[in-house]
């Protein structure tokens, strides 16, 4: 008998970890259904201990164990991912749990196992990916140009990527983003191009989740940042598109930075990572020095204002219009 710790992937479940007891041949990374408050859950084993080792603290426990209900098999999500949401939570002090719920798109919670056969089994992807990339860093590039400028640097980037036999995953924070950029970069790739957020229905996301796992050609993924979790083996470039946009960063617990996932599971892939935008957040430009941050192109600082500018006269003004307010002078003490 076995004594599994599982994460249920299910918001505001509790704070913590669940204990189960199993006769099941469960490894750790596997999903499985747990009873929780009368209802089966999904979640993630994250530890598996023999009974006889646990034996003294299963006698002290002041409630009894119950029983998991069934294994899933190995997790669709890959090991990368996982250790991303896991790093996240550490990083914004977090717990776990929502974190993970928070990170996983509903439709693979809802849908597990309309998803889970998309995924053939096969060895550790972080093995191969270590292998193949040995101790490289990653690399980090900045990108700060006008819009339609960065539309057509990324359609030259992305025939690129296809022709090295890797995938692209442009991560924007609205679905406004997602639906102007899908327009732009997916003319004459559309059969390769897939747009992912939570405004379309789930029978949409699940066919474009299925394509996007059965394509043998290079994808163009474009989606809000928890689409990541797709575990599509070839990225070899993310994009986080409109860095400087407030809407990355969730308003309600767990209060993420999506910026800050993003960028260390394109750490974890070995990714190359653009962090782009008109203009840039002053921070991530200040890395530029800091980190050695390398610009894709040289910084652009030119911004396309559509607008009207009118000069104001402001002696006229003032002379049309007297102030409504006093002036407050301040003259030097005398010594």
């Amino acid at each position: 008998m076995k004594i599994v710790t599982v994460l249920p992937l299910k918001k505001a479940i509790l704070k913590g970890d669940l204990t189960y007891f199993t006769n099941l041949d469960i490894a750790v990374g596997r999903i499985v259904y747990v009873p929780v408050r009368n209802k089966q859950t999904l979640a993630l084993v994250i530890s598996v201990k023999e009974l006889k080792e646990m034996k003294g603290n299963v006698k002290g426990m002041d409630f009894s164990l119950r029983k998991v209900i069934k294994d899933k098999g190995n997790s669709v999500f890959l090991e990368e991912f996982l250790d991303t949401v896991f790093d996240t939570a550490k990083y914004f002090a977090q717990n776990k749990n929502n974190v993970l719920a928070s990170l996983i798109p509903n439709i693979f919670i809802e849908n597990y196992d309309k998803t889970m056969h998309l995924t053939p089994p096969s060895a550790p992807l972080s093995l191969s990916r270590r292998e193949a990339g040995g101790e490289v860093k990653p690399e980090k590039l900045l990108f700060q140009y006008p819009l339609l400028d960065r539309i057509s640097i990324y359609k030259t980037l992305v025939r690129e990527s296809f022709a090295k036999n890797k995938s692209i995953f442009m991560a924007v924070p609205t679905q406004f983003d997602i639906e102007k950029f899908t327009s732009q970069l997916s003319k004459g790739i559309e059969q390769f191009t897939f747009s992912m957020h939570s405004g379309v229905s789930t029978k949409k996301n699940l066919m474009a989740y299925e394509k996007i796992m059965t394509e043998a050609h290079p994808v163009l993924i474009i989606g809000t940042p928890p689409f990541l979790a797709i575990p599509r083996k070839d990225i070899g470039t993310i994009i986080l598109e409109h860095e400087n946009s407030n809407a990355y960063k969730m308003i309600a617990r767990p209060y993420l930075d999506l910026r800050i996932f993003v960028e260390i599971y394109a750490s974890k892939i070995n990714a190359k990572l653009i962090l782009a935008d008109e203009i840039l957040r002053y921070q991530t430009i200040e890395r530029k020095e800091l980190e050695n941050l390398n610009p894709l192109y040289p910084l652009s600082f030119r911004v396309d204002f559509k607008g009207e500018i009118e000069v104001l006269n402001p002696r006229s003004n003032l002379e049309a219009r007297p102030p409504s307010f006093k002036y407050l002078q301040i003259k030097p003490l005398k010594k």
